[in-house]
Protein backbone atom coordinates (compact mmCIF):
# COMPACT_ATOMS: atom_id res chain seq x y z
CA UNK A 1 0.00 0.00 0.00
CA UNK A 2 1.20 3.61 -0.60
CA UNK A 3 1.50 6.05 2.06
CA UNK A 4 1.81 9.52 1.23
CA UNK A 5 2.39 12.05 3.86
CA UNK A 6 1.62 15.74 3.94
CA UNK A 7 4.76 18.33 4.00
CA UNK A 8 2.62 19.36 7.48
CA UNK A 9 2.48 15.43 8.44
CA UNK A 10 6.27 15.11 7.13
CA UNK A 11 7.56 18.34 9.62
CA UNK A 12 6.23 17.33 12.46
CA UNK A 13 7.44 13.85 12.37
CA UNK A 14 11.00 15.59 11.91
CA UNK A 15 10.92 16.76 15.14
CA UNK A 16 9.04 14.41 17.32
CA UNK A 17 11.84 11.94 18.40
CA UNK A 18 10.57 8.55 19.19
CA UNK A 19 11.99 7.13 22.74
CA UNK A 20 13.00 3.73 22.66
CA UNK A 21 12.32 1.07 25.76
CA UNK A 22 10.73 -2.48 25.54
CA UNK A 23 7.12 -2.37 25.76
CA UNK A 24 7.03 1.25 25.50
CA UNK A 25 5.92 3.48 22.81
CA UNK A 26 6.85 7.28 23.66
CA UNK A 27 7.37 10.41 21.74
CA UNK A 28 9.13 13.58 22.47
CA UNK A 29 7.32 16.51 20.52
CA UNK A 30 8.83 19.45 18.75
CA UNK A 31 7.74 21.68 22.43
CA UNK A 32 6.24 21.53 25.42
CA UNK A 33 2.12 20.57 24.97
CA UNK A 34 1.00 23.16 27.56
CA UNK A 35 2.99 26.87 27.28
CA UNK A 36 2.88 29.64 29.68
CA UNK A 37 -0.01 31.48 29.25
CA UNK A 38 -1.63 29.24 27.18
CA UNK A 39 0.18 30.21 24.52
CA UNK A 40 -0.96 28.60 20.99
CA UNK A 41 -4.24 26.99 22.27
CA UNK A 42 -7.23 28.13 20.01
CA UNK A 43 -9.69 25.66 21.36
CA UNK A 44 -10.17 26.52 25.14
CA UNK A 45 -7.98 23.85 27.06
CA UNK A 46 -4.29 25.38 27.49
CA UNK A 47 -2.58 23.28 25.32
CA UNK A 48 -1.34 24.32 21.99
CA UNK A 49 -3.27 23.36 19.41
CA UNK A 50 -0.05 22.63 16.87
CA UNK A 51 1.77 20.44 19.40
CA UNK A 52 -1.83 18.51 20.29
CA UNK A 53 -1.70 17.73 16.46
CA UNK A 54 2.17 16.17 17.03
CA UNK A 55 0.71 14.17 19.42
CA UNK A 56 -2.28 12.78 17.68
CA UNK A 57 0.12 12.12 15.11
CA UNK A 58 3.17 10.50 16.87
CA UNK A 59 1.03 8.09 18.34
CA UNK A 60 -1.99 7.39 15.73
CA UNK A 61 -2.77 4.22 15.44
CA UNK A 62 -2.66 1.66 12.46
CA UNK A 63 -5.79 0.64 11.39
CA UNK A 64 -5.87 -3.78 10.05
CA UNK A 65 -8.69 -4.68 8.08
CA UNK A 66 -10.24 -8.39 7.57
CA UNK A 67 -9.43 -9.73 3.99
CA UNK A 68 -12.86 -9.92 3.52
CA UNK A 69 -13.49 -6.80 4.74
CA UNK A 70 -16.62 -5.81 1.97
CA UNK A 71 -17.09 -1.90 1.55
CA UNK A 72 -14.32 0.11 3.62
CA UNK A 73 -10.93 -1.64 3.11
CA UNK A 74 -8.62 0.68 1.39
CA UNK A 75 -11.18 2.04 -0.50
CA UNK A 76 -10.20 5.15 -1.77
CA UNK A 77 -13.04 6.62 -2.98
CA UNK A 78 -14.97 9.09 -0.89
CA UNK A 79 -18.19 7.48 -0.99
CA UNK A 80 -16.89 4.83 1.07
CA UNK A 81 -13.69 6.15 2.92
CA UNK A 82 -13.02 6.04 6.25
CA UNK A 83 -13.18 9.93 7.81
CA UNK A 84 -10.65 10.42 10.78
CA UNK A 85 -10.89 12.93 13.92
CA UNK A 86 -9.52 13.06 17.06
CA UNK A 87 -9.55 15.25 20.14
CA UNK A 88 -7.09 15.90 22.78
CA UNK A 89 -8.60 16.75 26.36
CA UNK A 90 -6.63 17.09 29.60
CA UNK A 91 -7.60 14.41 32.43
CA UNK A 92 -6.38 16.61 35.37
CA UNK A 93 -5.42 14.68 38.56
CA UNK A 94 -8.18 15.49 41.49
CA UNK A 95 -8.83 19.54 41.44
CA UNK A 96 -5.41 20.47 39.68
CA UNK A 97 -6.40 23.07 37.01
CA UNK A 98 -4.22 22.63 33.78
CA UNK A 99 -2.84 26.85 33.53
CA UNK A 100 -1.42 25.78 36.11
CA UNK A 101 0.64 22.89 34.63
CA UNK A 102 4.70 23.70 34.27
CA UNK A 103 7.32 20.74 33.21
CA UNK A 104 9.22 18.57 35.77
CA UNK A 105 7.15 17.16 39.00
CA UNK A 106 4.04 15.26 38.84
CA UNK A 107 3.16 13.41 36.15
CA UNK A 108 0.39 15.17 33.71
CA UNK A 109 -1.92 13.10 31.68
CA UNK A 110 -4.03 13.68 28.55
CA UNK A 111 -6.48 11.30 26.68
CA UNK A 112 -6.47 11.59 22.92
CA UNK A 113 -9.61 10.24 21.51
CA UNK A 114 -9.22 8.85 17.31
CA UNK A 115 -12.71 9.21 15.30
CA UNK A 116 -13.12 6.63 12.83
CA UNK A 117 -15.98 7.02 11.01
CA UNK A 118 -16.74 5.28 7.71
CA UNK A 119 -20.25 6.37 5.77
CA UNK A 120 -21.92 2.32 5.82
CA UNK A 121 -21.78 -0.53 8.22
CA UNK A 122 -21.62 -3.34 5.80
CA UNK A 123 -22.73 -6.05 8.08
CA UNK A 124 -25.21 -9.11 6.09
CA UNK A 125 -25.90 -11.43 9.70
CA UNK A 126 -29.04 -12.26 10.63
CA UNK A 127 -28.79 -10.28 14.65
CA UNK A 128 -26.22 -7.86 13.20
CA UNK A 129 -27.27 -6.48 10.19
CA UNK A 130 -25.48 -3.18 8.55
CA UNK A 131 -26.92 0.69 8.77
CA UNK A 132 -26.54 3.54 7.43
CA UNK A 133 -22.81 5.02 9.03
CA UNK A 134 -20.53 3.92 11.39
CA UNK A 135 -19.31 5.62 13.87
CA UNK A 136 -16.05 3.76 15.74
CA UNK A 137 -13.31 5.42 17.88
CA UNK A 138 -10.02 4.09 20.44
CA UNK A 139 -8.84 6.44 23.11
CA UNK A 140 -5.25 6.45 24.11
CA UNK A 141 -4.32 7.92 27.69
CA UNK A 142 -0.88 9.58 27.96
CA UNK A 143 1.15 10.93 30.73
CA UNK A 144 4.39 12.78 30.77
CA UNK A 145 6.60 14.81 33.47
CA UNK A 146 7.75 17.16 31.29
CA UNK A 147 5.16 18.18 28.87
CA UNK A 148 7.17 17.67 25.97
CA UNK A 149 8.10 13.60 26.03
CA UNK A 150 4.58 11.02 26.46
CA UNK A 151 4.20 7.81 27.29
CA UNK A 152 1.17 5.37 26.71
CA UNK A 153 -0.67 4.58 29.68
CA UNK A 154 -3.34 2.37 28.05
CA UNK A 155 -5.28 1.98 25.40
CA UNK A 156 -9.79 1.98 25.38
CA UNK A 157 -11.23 -0.22 22.54
CA UNK A 158 -14.70 -0.77 21.76
CA UNK A 159 -16.08 -4.09 20.40
CA UNK A 160 -19.35 -2.40 18.88
CA UNK A 161 -21.96 -2.25 21.70
CA UNK A 162 -20.26 -4.37 24.19
CA UNK A 163 -18.24 -2.81 27.17
CA UNK A 164 -14.89 -1.08 26.42
CA UNK A 165 -11.83 -2.98 27.18
CA UNK A 166 -8.85 -1.42 28.49
CA UNK A 167 -5.02 -2.50 27.60
CA UNK A 168 -1.70 -1.41 28.99
CA UNK A 169 0.32 0.68 27.33
CA UNK A 170 2.99 -2.39 27.66
CA UNK A 171 0.54 -4.79 26.24
CA UNK A 172 0.08 -2.53 23.38
CA UNK A 173 3.83 -1.30 22.99
CA UNK A 174 4.90 -4.71 23.05
CA UNK A 175 2.81 -6.16 19.80
CA UNK A 176 3.59 -2.84 18.05
CA UNK A 177 7.54 -3.59 18.94
CA UNK A 178 7.31 -7.15 17.53
CA UNK A 179 6.29 -6.16 14.16
CA UNK A 180 8.88 -3.64 14.18
CA UNK A 181 6.19 -0.58 14.43
CA UNK A 182 6.09 2.59 16.64
CA UNK A 183 1.95 2.91 16.37
CA UNK A 184 -1.15 1.45 18.08
CA UNK A 185 -2.29 -1.69 16.44
CA UNK A 186 -6.22 -1.23 16.09
CA UNK A 187 -7.78 -4.24 14.65
CA UNK A 188 -11.29 -3.52 13.04
CA UNK A 189 -13.61 -6.69 12.56
CA UNK A 190 -15.45 -7.31 9.14
CA UNK A 191 -18.18 -5.17 7.62
CA UNK A 192 -18.75 -3.98 11.23
CA UNK A 193 -15.46 -2.13 12.57
CA UNK A 194 -15.04 -2.97 15.81
CA UNK A 195 -11.99 -1.73 17.90
CA UNK A 196 -9.50 -5.12 18.57
CA UNK A 197 -5.99 -5.04 19.75
CA UNK A 198 -5.20 -8.27 17.92
CA UNK A 199 -3.79 -11.29 20.62
CA UNK A 200 -0.22 -12.40 18.71
CA UNK A 201 1.61 -11.13 15.91
CA UNK A 202 1.62 -14.60 14.55
CA UNK A 203 -2.54 -14.70 14.83
CA UNK A 204 -4.86 -13.17 12.86
CA UNK A 205 -7.54 -13.19 15.93
CA UNK A 206 -8.54 -9.98 16.72
CA UNK A 207 -9.42 -10.23 20.88
CA UNK A 208 -7.01 -9.92 23.20
CA UNK A 209 -6.94 -11.68 26.46
CA UNK A 210 -10.51 -10.44 27.11
CA UNK A 211 -11.99 -13.02 25.12
CA UNK A 212 -11.67 -16.64 24.44
CA UNK A 213 -13.67 -16.85 21.58
CA UNK A 214 -11.87 -16.68 18.09
CA UNK A 215 -12.89 -13.57 15.74
CA UNK A 216 -10.75 -13.27 12.50
CA UNK A 217 -9.41 -9.28 12.12
CA UNK A 218 -6.12 -9.84 9.90
CA UNK A 219 -5.50 -10.81 6.36
CA UNK A 220 -3.31 -13.93 7.20
CA UNK A 221 -1.68 -12.34 10.78
CA UNK A 222 -1.04 -9.09 12.39
CA UNK A 223 2.80 -9.78 11.15
CA UNK A 224 2.47 -11.04 7.64
CA UNK A 225 -0.85 -7.95 7.15
CA UNK A 226 1.75 -5.43 8.86
CA UNK A 227 4.78 -6.73 5.99
CA UNK A 228 2.29 -6.82 3.06
CA UNK A 229 1.30 -2.93 3.70
CA UNK A 230 -2.27 -4.32 4.21
CA UNK A 231 -3.51 -1.31 6.70
CA UNK A 232 -4.18 2.13 6.90
CA UNK A 233 -3.00 4.78 9.46
CA UNK A 234 -5.11 6.72 10.88
CA UNK A 235 -5.03 10.62 9.73
CA UNK A 236 -4.50 12.45 12.55
CA UNK A 237 -5.04 16.32 10.81
CA UNK A 238 -9.00 16.79 12.21
CA UNK A 239 -8.83 18.11 15.64
CA UNK A 240 -12.13 18.89 16.65
CA UNK A 241 -11.57 20.73 19.28
CA UNK A 242 -14.46 19.71 22.04
CA UNK A 243 -17.43 20.72 24.13
CA UNK A 244 -17.47 22.83 26.90
CA UNK A 245 -15.00 24.00 28.47
CA UNK A 246 -13.33 23.59 25.27
CA UNK A 247 -14.59 25.18 22.09
CA UNK A 248 -14.94 22.99 19.09
CA UNK A 249 -12.58 24.05 16.27
CA UNK A 250 -13.97 26.41 13.92
CA UNK A 251 -11.23 25.29 11.15
CA UNK A 252 -12.54 21.46 11.10
CA UNK A 253 -16.20 21.51 11.71
CA UNK A 254 -18.79 24.11 10.77
CA UNK A 255 -19.46 25.70 13.99
CA UNK A 256 -22.80 27.93 15.16
CA UNK A 257 -22.55 29.35 19.13
CA UNK A 258 -21.75 25.68 21.00
CA UNK A 259 -23.20 23.14 18.05
CA UNK A 260 -20.74 22.19 15.40
CA UNK A 261 -21.06 20.01 12.62
CA UNK A 262 -19.62 18.32 9.38
CA UNK A 263 -20.31 17.97 6.00
CA UNK A 264 -18.91 15.14 3.61
CA UNK A 265 -20.75 14.62 0.08
CA UNK A 266 -20.24 10.71 -0.16
CA UNK A 267 -22.39 10.65 -3.29
CA UNK A 268 -25.60 11.97 -1.03
CA UNK A 269 -25.01 15.35 -1.94
CA UNK A 270 -23.72 18.12 0.61
CA UNK A 271 -26.85 18.77 3.20
CA UNK A 272 -26.03 15.93 4.92
CA UNK A 273 -25.45 16.99 8.49
CA UNK A 274 -23.94 15.10 11.41
CA UNK A 275 -23.72 16.87 14.40
CA UNK A 276 -21.02 16.38 17.22
CA UNK A 277 -23.38 17.49 19.97
CA UNK A 278 -26.66 16.30 20.73
CA UNK A 279 -29.28 18.47 17.99
CA UNK A 280 -32.49 16.33 17.06
CA UNK A 281 -33.31 14.77 14.55
CA UNK A 282 -29.72 14.45 13.98
CA UNK A 283 -29.05 12.54 17.59
CA UNK A 284 -27.20 9.72 15.28
CA UNK A 285 -24.93 9.48 13.02
CA UNK A 286 -25.77 8.64 9.30
CA UNK A 287 -22.32 8.55 7.24
CA UNK A 288 -23.43 11.81 5.40
CA UNK A 289 -25.77 9.04 3.61
CA UNK A 290 -28.84 11.07 4.49
CA UNK A 291 -30.63 13.91 3.40
CA UNK A 292 -33.79 13.54 5.56
CA UNK A 293 -34.13 12.24 8.95
CA UNK A 294 -37.19 10.92 11.29
CA UNK A 295 -37.68 12.29 15.14
CA UNK A 296 -35.64 9.46 16.60
CA UNK A 297 -32.53 10.24 14.32
CA UNK A 298 -32.53 8.14 11.68
CA UNK A 299 -33.18 8.17 7.92
CA UNK A 300 -36.28 9.10 6.04
CA UNK A 301 -34.42 7.14 3.02
CA UNK A 302 -33.53 3.95 2.35
CA UNK A 303 -29.43 3.77 1.48
CA UNK A 304 -27.68 0.15 0.35
CA UNK A 305 -30.85 -0.88 2.01
CA UNK A 306 -30.30 0.72 5.38
CA UNK A 307 -32.27 3.50 7.26
CA UNK A 308 -31.38 2.88 10.75
CA UNK A 309 -28.09 4.92 11.65
CA UNK A 310 -25.69 4.04 14.41
CA UNK A 311 -25.05 5.70 17.63
CA UNK A 312 -24.72 9.75 17.20
CA UNK A 313 -21.60 11.73 17.24
CA UNK A 314 -22.53 13.45 21.05
CA UNK A 315 -21.80 9.92 22.30
CA UNK A 316 -18.60 9.69 21.70
CA UNK A 317 -16.44 12.55 22.28
CA UNK A 318 -14.14 13.36 25.21
CA UNK A 319 -16.71 15.60 28.03
CA UNK A 320 -14.30 14.76 30.91
CA UNK A 321 -14.34 17.91 33.11
CA UNK A 322 -11.60 20.23 33.40
CA UNK A 323 -10.84 23.97 34.78
CA UNK A 324 -7.65 25.82 33.06
CA UNK A 325 -8.02 28.91 35.41
CA UNK A 326 -6.83 29.99 38.39
CA UNK A 327 -8.57 29.89 41.93
CA UNK A 328 -11.75 31.99 42.04
CA UNK A 329 -10.38 35.09 44.09
CA UNK A 330 -13.49 35.95 45.55
CA UNK A 331 -16.45 33.72 47.96
CA UNK A 332 -17.60 32.80 44.26
CA UNK A 333 -17.42 32.51 40.33
CA UNK A 334 -19.61 31.48 37.52
CA UNK A 335 -17.82 29.98 34.54
CA UNK A 336 -17.50 32.24 31.76
CA UNK A 337 -19.85 31.47 29.09
CA UNK A 338 -17.70 32.04 25.89
CA UNK A 339 -16.10 34.86 23.74
CA UNK A 340 -18.22 37.62 23.50
CA UNK A 341 -18.27 41.38 23.97
CA UNK A 342 -14.54 42.12 25.35
CA UNK A 343 -13.20 42.77 28.77
CA UNK A 344 -12.06 45.51 30.07
CA UNK A 345 -8.89 46.66 31.92
CA UNK A 346 -7.79 49.18 34.56
CA UNK A 347 -4.32 49.78 33.16
CA UNK A 348 -3.12 51.08 29.94
CA UNK A 349 -2.38 48.52 27.44
CA UNK A 350 -4.73 45.96 28.83
CA UNK A 351 -2.85 45.78 32.62
CA UNK A 352 -3.87 45.66 35.79
CA UNK A 353 -7.77 44.12 36.60
CA UNK A 354 -9.69 42.08 33.91
CA UNK A 355 -13.48 42.48 34.46
CA UNK A 356 -16.55 42.19 32.06
CA UNK A 357 -19.04 44.59 31.87
CA UNK A 358 -22.60 42.69 33.15
CA UNK A 359 -25.22 45.24 30.85
CA UNK A 360 -24.02 44.33 27.64
CA UNK A 361 -26.60 42.93 25.51
CA UNK A 362 -29.43 44.33 28.06
CA UNK A 363 -30.12 47.72 26.51
CA UNK A 364 -30.00 49.02 30.29
CA UNK A 365 -27.32 50.34 32.36
CA UNK A 366 -28.55 47.12 34.28
CA UNK A 367 -26.78 43.77 34.93
CA UNK A 368 -28.31 41.50 32.00
CA UNK A 369 -31.20 39.19 33.27
CA UNK A 370 -29.83 36.11 31.65
CA UNK A 371 -26.83 36.32 34.22
CA UNK A 372 -24.07 34.98 31.52
CA UNK A 373 -20.45 36.09 31.67
CA UNK A 374 -18.11 36.38 29.28
CA UNK A 375 -14.45 37.13 28.38
CA UNK A 376 -12.34 38.23 25.50
CA UNK A 377 -10.90 35.02 24.67
CA UNK A 378 -13.41 32.59 26.59
CA UNK A 379 -11.45 31.58 29.24
CA UNK A 380 -10.90 32.32 33.14
CA UNK A 381 -14.35 32.46 35.42
CA UNK A 382 -16.39 35.37 36.22
CA UNK A 383 -16.68 36.67 39.81
CA UNK A 384 -20.21 37.30 41.40
CA UNK A 385 -19.46 40.91 43.15
CA UNK A 386 -20.89 43.54 41.53
CA UNK A 387 -18.20 46.17 41.57
CA UNK A 388 -17.38 49.83 40.34
CA UNK A 389 -14.49 50.08 38.04
CA UNK A 390 -12.59 52.75 36.41
CA UNK A 391 -11.08 51.11 33.49
CA UNK A 392 -8.74 52.36 30.59
CA UNK A 393 -8.22 49.93 27.86
CA UNK A 394 -10.24 47.06 26.14
CA UNK A 395 -9.64 44.03 24.38
CA UNK A 396 -11.94 42.58 22.36
CA UNK A 397 -12.72 39.00 20.87
CA UNK A 398 -10.27 39.04 18.10
CA UNK A 399 -7.40 40.00 20.31
CA UNK A 400 -7.17 43.68 19.44
CA UNK A 401 -6.35 45.61 22.37
CA UNK A 402 -7.08 49.14 22.21
CA UNK A 403 -7.02 52.31 24.83
CA UNK A 404 -10.00 53.60 24.82
CA UNK A 405 -10.00 55.69 27.90
CA UNK A 406 -6.80 57.09 28.81
CA UNK A 407 -7.98 59.41 31.52
CA UNK A 408 -10.43 56.43 32.88
CA UNK A 409 -13.61 55.74 32.75
CA UNK A 410 -16.04 54.95 35.10
CA UNK A 411 -18.83 52.76 35.29
CA UNK A 412 -21.22 50.39 37.50
CA UNK A 413 -21.96 46.26 37.51
CA UNK A 414 -18.87 44.97 36.51
CA UNK A 415 -17.19 41.73 37.66
CA UNK A 416 -13.75 40.65 37.89
CA UNK A 417 -12.29 37.97 35.64
CA UNK A 418 -9.67 35.46 36.97
CA UNK A 419 -7.44 33.42 35.08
Amino acid sequence: MKRILSLGTLGLMLLTARVAAAGTLAATLPSELKKAGCAGDVDGDCLDDSVEGALATAFRPNVFYDEDESCNYQDSSLHYSRKDFFQVRPRPQSSERIGDWQPGGVARWVNVTYFLLMPHDCQSYIVAGGHQGDSEKVEFLFYSYDLRTWYLYNGRYWHHTSPYHDFSGTYIGNLAQAIGSSYPIVASDQDGHGSWPGRAIDSQDCAGPEDSFYNDCFDGSIQSAYYGGRYQPVYAGRNVGGPAPERWNSLVLNVSGSTAYSVFDVGHGTTNREYWNNVAPYNNFCGWECAGRTSDGNCYYSSHAETECSDGLSTKVDTTFFSVSTACGEAACVAVAGAKNGSHFTGADCTGTESYYTPYDSGTTQPNPDGLRYSWDGRGVAGTVYRTVTNRSFRATNGVCTNYWPNGNTLDYFVTIYR
